[in-house]
C-alpha cells in the first residue's frame, strides 16, 4: 500500500511539474522582446561588410514591425537565421533569446581578398573563391583587379586548367596572408597573356610577374621594400620585375 502511495504520490508530483512548467514556457514565450543585440564578427584586417541597422531593418522586415514591439513567440529563430544567411557577404550567424529575453544575433562575415573590375560588372572574390555583390558605401579595403578577366565563373577559379580569373584569386589569396603585402598592393591589372601588373599604395614603380612559384616571388618583393628601395631611393625605379629567379630586376627611372 505504501509503495501504491509513492507513485501516486511522484504521479501527482510530476503532473504539478509538467503544469508549472507548461505555464512557465507559456509565460516567456508570451513576453515582449527587451531589446535587440547585434554583435558583427568582422574578418580580420577587413571593413565591415556589413552593419548592424542594416541587421536590424532585415529582422523588422521579417516581423513587419519593429522587433521592439515583438513578443518571443513571434520569433522563429530558424527562419530568422534563413533570412540573414540568404546575404551572401554573411558566412554564418547564431541566434537565441537570452534570460533577459533580449535577441542577441551574432554574425560571422565572410573574408574577401580582392575586388574584381571586369568590363561593367565588379564584384569581390572572398577567400573559398565565391562572388560577392559590392554594396555602396560598404567597401573593403582589398586590392582592385582589372584587365583580361574571364566573367566569373566559379569552376575556372576550382579548375587545375590555367585562367586569369584563378591568377587574380590566387595573387590575391597569397598578398592577403601577408601583413605587410595587405598593405602595399593597391591595384593589379592582368593582361591577355596572364602577365600581371600591380601598384604598390606608395611610390609610383610598377611591379610586374607571372602567377607561378608566388610565395618566392613575393617573398623578394617585400625583401627589396625593406631592404633595397630604403637604401636605393623610392624614387628611382619605375618598374620591378620578379620572374628572373632569385633577383629583382628593377628598372631605372629615364
Amino acid at each position: 500500500m505504501d509503495g501504491y502511495k509513492k507513485t501516486v504520490g511522484w504521479i501527482i508530483s510530476l503532473t504539478l511539474l509538467a503544469v508549472l512548467t507548461f505555464f512557465s514556457v507559456q509565460r516567456k514565450a508570451n513576453s515582449p522582446v527587451e531589446k535587440l543585440v547585434i554583435e558583427i564578427n568582422e574578418a580580420k584586417g577587413q571593413k565591415s561588410l556589413v552593419t548592424k541597422s542594416y541587421i536590424a531593418k532585415r529582422i523588422n522586415a521579417y516581423l513587419g514591425y519593429d522587433v521592439n514591439m515583438a513578443t518571443i513567440n513571434d520569433i522563429s529563430l530558424m527562419e530568422l537565421e534563413e533570412i540573414i544567411l540568404a546575404d551572401e557577404r554573411i558566412k554564418s550567424t547564431e541566434m537565441y533569446i537570452d534570460a533577459e529575453n533580449r535577441l542577441q544575433v551574432k554574425i560571422e562575415e565572410k573574408k574577401v581578398v580582392v575586388r574584381v573590375k571586369n568590363n561593367e560588372t565588379t564584384y569581390y572574390l572572398d577567400e573559398n573563391g565565391d562572388r560577392i555583390g559590392v554594396t555602396v558605401g560598404r567597401v573593403a579595403r582589398v586590392p582592385i583587379a582589372s584587365g583580361d578577366i574571364e566573367d566569373y565563373d566559379k569552376s575556372l577559379i576550382l579548375s587545375k586548367r590555367k585562367s586569369n580569373l584563378k591568377d587574380i584569386y590566387m595573387l590575391a589569396m597569397e598578398i592577403n596572408k601577408d601583413e605587410f603585402l595587405s598593405a602595399l598592393i593597391e591595384q593589379m591589372d592582368i593582361d591577355i597573356n596572364g602577365k600581371v601588373t600591380m601598384v604598390p599604395k606608395i611610390g609610383k614603380e610598377k611591379i610586374n610577374l607571372s602567377v607561378s612559384d608566388l610565395e618566392e616571388k613575393l617573398f623578394k618583393l617585400k625583401y627589396f621594400y625593406k631592404d633595397g628601395l630604403p637604401k636605393e631611393g623610392w624614387t628611382k625605379f619605375s618598374v620591378l620585375d620578379l620572374d628572373i629567379r632569385d633577383q629583382v630586376v628593377a628598372t631605372l627611372k629615364k
